[in-house]
């Protein structure tokens, strides 16, 4: 399983320590970074938190804070959280290993393309060999 630590002085931290209670050991699906468009702040890199790894009580308040924080029903939010998963912003995050699928000093990027998490061109599978 890989897991990450949040940055304690990220602007999100208060929620996710209200989520897990804490701000270590927090599971993802991979170490591999995915590209999304946000609505309001455009192009961002992000992990995928692993909802099956979540405790039932951690899905309860994951579900509880994202409802109470876009205005949404929390049956529309837990359907969400099945279907589309959760991003945790890649710069709230600190990897014990380095993230797979980023060049080091360079990113291609075409700005003509409405990138919608499709990973960039990868395939989505868990394994090292996309780059």
């Amino acid at each position: 399983m890989t897991t990450a630590t949040l940055i304690e002085t990220s602007p999100r931290a208060a929620g996710w320590q209200r989520i897990f209670g804490r701000l270590n050991n927090v599971p993802l699906t991979s170490s591999r970074l995915h590209l999304v468009r946000h609505q309001t702040e455009g192009l961002m890199y992000v992990y995928e938190l692993d909802i099956s790894a979540l405790t039932p009580e951690e899905r309860e308040r994951l579900i509880d804070l994202l409802a109470e924080e876009f205005n949404l029903p929390r049956s529309e939010v837990a359907s969400d959280v099945d279907e589309q998963g959760v991003p945790i912003r890649a710069e709230d995050v600190l990897l014990d290993r380095p993230p797979v699928g980023v060049a080091p000093n360079f990113i291609f990027l075409d700005e003509s393309v409405d990138w919608q998490d499709d990973n960039c061109g990868w395939d989505g599978e868990d394994d090292d060999d996309d780059i």
